[in-house]
């Protein structure tokens, strides 16, 4: 794997610097899907009928769900943003998907969401 393991904070695989590896991971995570909306039941307005996982986190959190993609790419920074003790920024790279998932309309006019149709 090219950054080693996410979970293994002593393989960094093929990344010689750690300061370069969050640079080049930080400009990917700019590129990348940050949500997906997922297909529900057409015309149907009972919410229990609606039994795909998309609307049930939507109803839930009011949010679409993440793209596994982008949660890969969260988990590299996380890893490495913890060995540089950088957790401020791990805080906020949390915080700032969590809330852009919360409009996905902000994240289709920016290219940023997937869907099912």
């Amino acid at each position: 794997v090219l950054f080693g393991n996410a979970g293994d904070l002593d393989d960094y695989g093929f990344a010689e610097s750690i300061d370069e590896a969050i640079s080049y991971l930080e400009d990917l995570l700019l590129k990348f899907p940050v949500g997906h909306v997922a297909k529900v039941k057409e015309g149907c307005d009972d919410d229990v009928a609606q039994t795909s996982y998309f609307w049930g986190t939507w109803l839930q959190t009011e949010r679409v769900t993440e793209r596994s993609a982008h949660i890969q790419l969260r988990a590299y920074l996380h890893k490495f943003y913890g060995i540089r003790g950088l957790s401020e920024k791990r805080a906020s790279l949390d915080y700032s998907t969590y809330q852009r998932l919360a409009d996905p309309v902000a994240l289709y006019a920016e290219g940023r969401l997937t869907y099912t149709s």
